[in-house]
């Protein structure tokens, strides 16, 4: 199994952290990799729940197959799908409150044999400085701002 890890303080609450992960409508104001989503997920999620994600991922354009884990919620959000060469991804979202904002942990696991560990060698960086961002134009949305670089489609 190969890990990452990504945290952060933010200056908003786990709520309007929270509120904001559950508009599905916005993931384009804040994560690079979506595309869309054919349809979009059951609000508010369930554990057992299901659904397809369009992303690009280092130049590549394809389905995610999400179910939810876990779910806890404006705290816990942990989603798995499977990858290529019978790996699989799974993907946890923990926010905790930190004074008047956040500390938010994002913690990607690739297990299932050497594909685990070349995915994340190869995407790592990515992924990393990725994560970062999302966190950041996240924490902008929920002060009201507007982060840049990412297109607008909605």
């Amino acid at each position: 199994m190969a890990t990452l890890t990504v945290s952060a303080e933010l200056a908003a609450s786990p709520d309007s952290l929270w509120r904001l992960l559950l508009r599905f409508d916005r993931y384009h104001e804040w994560l690079a990799v979506h595309d869309s989503f054919p349809e979009p997920p059951e609000t508010p999620p369930r554990t057992g729940d299901a659904f397809v994600q369009c992303v690009t991922v280092l130049g590549m354009t394809g389905e995610l197959h999400w179910t939810f884990e876990e779910v806890l919620p404006a705290r816990l959000a942990v989603l798995e799908t499977p990858l290529t060469a019978r790996a699989r991804l799974r993907a946890a979202f923990r926010l905790e409150p930190l004074g008047t904002g956040s500390l938010m942990t994002c913690r990607y696991e690739v297990f299932g044999g050497r594909a685990g560990s070349v995915l994340v060698r190869v995407a790592g960086v990515e992924a990393r400085s990725q994560t970062r961002a999302a966190m950041a134009a996240l924490d902008l949305l929920a002060a009201g701002g507007r982060p840049e670089g990412l297109v607008e489609t909605g």
